[in-house]
């Protein structure tokens, strides 16, 4: 029994003798999850490196091809032991990154690669998770359905009614307004998108805020003064942005020019709106176009009902003039999508600067998405 004891120890330890000694593998301690868009960081200890060459194979989840990348010293230390390799960061995105590292010796690089971390049938997998930006630009495309560009274009004609002045007879006050845009979803947060347009504004009103005028009338110099102002513009032009200030708070902000009557003026506008704008929201807005007048305004929208977008809108102002007397609009609108990307709506509503006297606004308006 003793001898064949020996014989086996002695067998075991020419057999250990015999066996070629391999260099020491490397350590590596794997990442289980990564930022999308950020480079990944894969870092390996390995003592006596000038023994073998260490390389990282990696590939977005779900690709067929390896990407090789050769694992670098860190730092000038020849005696260092920290190595890496880094996954660029246009690689790293949704669902994942998997890799596995493997090891040649560096004086036979045709050799059949070592496994040193997982393997190509086993590869380690980094799942990969969005940003809160990446997210937030997925859910308002998704909301979208994917498109990214929107033509707009609504007519309206508001009445605040006849207003006989004594004297004079009925002089109406009325106007009529066309907006064309156009919108690009940039997602760029905090600039979500970026909008132009075009907006014509004419209208005959009496010349007087409220009661009967006392500076209007035909005279030597104007013979023709028949207490009417024609007012607004036929060309203005504006550029805006809106700006995303949380997930569901957004803010419209305008710059407008335009060739009124009495020269090229300025204007801008405001909204700050808490919801979706095409279903249920809330809205706050200003607008001020220089001799137009000023506008503020509140809406209500809500979808409770299935493709029929609503809204009520309340507005305070005294457009198209700053010679007229402040009045209130209420509004309604509903809107109905007839095909993929477009959608008609309507508008009904009264305007009124005092009790007595009112008139009926309407209007219309097409979206189109692509």
């Amino acid at each position: 029994m003793r001898h064949l004891l020996v014989v086996t120890l002695t067998t075991a330890a020419a057999l250990a003798a015999a066996a070629p000694a391999r260099a020491q593998t490397a350590r590596h301690v794997p990442p289980a999850e990564a930022t999308a868009d950020a480079a990944l960081e894969l870092t390996c200890d390995v003592a006596q490196a000038w023994t073998r060459t260490l390389t990282v194979h990696w590939r977005p989840v779900g690709a067929g091809a390896w990407t090789d990348a050769p694992l670098q010293r860190v730092g000038d230390d020849a005696s260092a032991t920290a190595w890496r390799a880094v996954v660029p960061a246009a690689a790293v995105a949704p669902p994942g990154v998997e890799y596995y590292i493997d090891s040649r010796p560096e004086d036979d690089p045709t050799a059949t690669p070592t496994p040193e971390f997982a393997s190509a049938a086993r590869p380690h997998r980094v799942i990969v998770m969005r940003t809160r930006l990446e997210e937030r630009r997925e859910r308002a495309l998704a909301r979208a359905e994917g498109r990214r560009y929107r033509v707009t274009s609504a007519a309206e004609y508001v009445d605040y009614g006849t207003r006989t002045l004594a004297g004079y007879g009925d002089r109406a006050d009325r106007y009529y307004r066309i907006d064309l845009g156009f919108q690009y979803r940039l997602l760029a947060y905090p600039v979500e998108r970026i909008q132009l347009g075009y907006t014509r504004l004419l209208g005959d009103v009496p010349d007087t805020e409220r009661a009967n005028p006392d500076d209007c009338g035909p005279t030597d110099d104007d013979p023709a003064d028949d207490c009417t102002l024609h007012v607004g513009y036929k060309v203005g032009g504006w550029f805006g942005v809106r700006l995303g200030m949380g997930q569901g708070v957004d803010l419209d902000l305008r710059g407008m020019v335009m060739a009124t009557n009495v020269g090229a003026g300025l204007g801008g506008a405001a909204e700050l709106r808490l919801g979706d704008e095409d279903a249920s929201h809330v809205a706050f807005g200003f607008e001020a176009i220089e001799d137009i007048g000023a506008a503020a305004r509140f809406r209500l929208g809500w979808a409770t009902v299935p493709r029929l977008p609503m809204s009520a809108t309340i507005e305070v102002g005294n457009q198209p003039s700053i010679r007229r007397a402040t009045g209130i609009r209420v509004l309604y609108d509903v809107a109905h999508p007839i095909s993929p990307g477009v959608r008609l709506g309507a508008r009904l509503g009264y305007a009124a600067r005092d009790a007595k006297i009112g008139g009926m606004s309407a209007g219309a308006h097409l979206t189109l998405d692509f």
